[in-house]
């Protein structure tokens, strides 16, 4: 397998319109019947991670990507497809996108990260903000994050102020799986959609919030794990999920310490110590402790969403990148 590790990248204001894909960095890894059909795509405004289109090239490797402290900010994937603002990945690669900032990316599909149908992307302790989608056929949207197929996975993540033009303003789902745990999804234009055919999707939220969104938090079905905060077009019965929440009464996007912004929640929202004692995870998005007793009621229980109220983040936060830009 290809590896790249980019730690600590900016890369900003980019755009693909007139090259290939990658306005700043393009991750490759093809074998020769698939060079002539990669050079016509138009993907992947600040990133492309095109391993394999899936011809079946034996001569096609799968790439493997780990991104920590990175920011993608401000670039544009252009059209044609013009998937994916910040990232796109094709192929059966796999990308880890951590401790990271995704804001203020634009796409016709997918405004923050784009996930292809044998890829696998996880992003933890990230924030995915201000992305936009402009097309506006039915099969556009996913104004933060779109999974066309793949398996995608979120943890302690922040996913907020995103935008579609059609659905999905945060999350939208075409077939695979995508889990959102620890996950905030709020202030977007609308929250998630799976819009698979024949039920052969699944979009899945665990300890998560799900509410404050301008339009419908859900816009389709989705799976509950449990102990979820979510608004009320979402239709779940999970065990300890609170339901019908119009207001989940969390800050604005700011700096809570660590390094990337998130929404604290209020003493009083309904995500405080909303999960159970045995936590997915034992930091936040922050990497303050999980978990605090934050109602105070003698036993400490999560917080749903990336934020552990209570909980003090760490003194220290990340040192700033450098600036990498095509």
């Amino acid at each position: 397998q290809l590896r790249e590790d980019q730690s600590r990248t900016n890369a900003q204001h980019n755009d693909v319109a007139g090259q290939p894909h990658g306005g700043v960095l393009q991750l490759v890894r093809r074998g020769r019947n698939d060079r002539r059909r990669a050079r016509r795509n138009r993907a992947g405004g600040g990133i492309d991670d095109n391993a394999d289109d899936g011809d079946d090239d034996p001569a096609a490797v799968p790439t493997t990507n780990t991104l920590t402290g990175v920011t993608l900010t401000g670039n544009d994937a252009g059209t044609a497809p013009g998937n994916g603002g910040g990232l796109h990945i094709t192929g059966a690669g796999t990308v880890d996108v951590v401790g990271s900032t995704v804001d203020g990316n634009t796409a016709t599909e997918g405004g923050g990260l784009w996930n292809f149908g044998t890829a696998v992307m996880t992003v933890v302790d990230s924030t995915i903000s201000n992305n936009a989608t402009t097309g506006t056929d039915e099969g556009d949207g996913g104004g933060g994050l779109f999974n066309n197929g793949g398996t995608l996975t979120t943890l302690n993540v922040t996913i907020s102020g995103n935008t579609s033009a059609t659905d999905g303003g945060a999350v939208k789902s075409n077939g695979g799986e995508v889990d959102l745990v620890h996950t905030t999804v709020t202030d977007n234009s609308t929250g998630v959609i799976d819009v698979s055919e024949d039920g052969d999707g699944a979009l899945t939220i665990a300890t998560s919030i799900v509410a404050g969104n301008e339009g419908d938090d859900c816009e389709s079905d989705v799976t509950s794990d449990g102990y979820n905060v979510v608004g009320s077009t979402c239709d779940v019965d999970g065990t300890g999920d609170v339901t019908n929440v119009s207001d989940p009464g969390l800050g604005g996007l700011a700096d809570n310490g660590g390094a990337t912004l998130t929404h604290l929640p209020a003493s009083s929202s309904a995500a405080v110590d909303a999960g159970t004692a045995d936590c997915v995870t034992d930091a936040d998005q922050r990497g303050a402790d999980r978990p605090v007793d934050g109602d105070r009621d003698g036993t400490a229980s999560c917080d749903a969403g990336s934020v552990e109220a209570l909980s003090a983040a760490p003194a220290t936060a990340n040192a700033s990148s450098p600036t990498f830009t095509g």
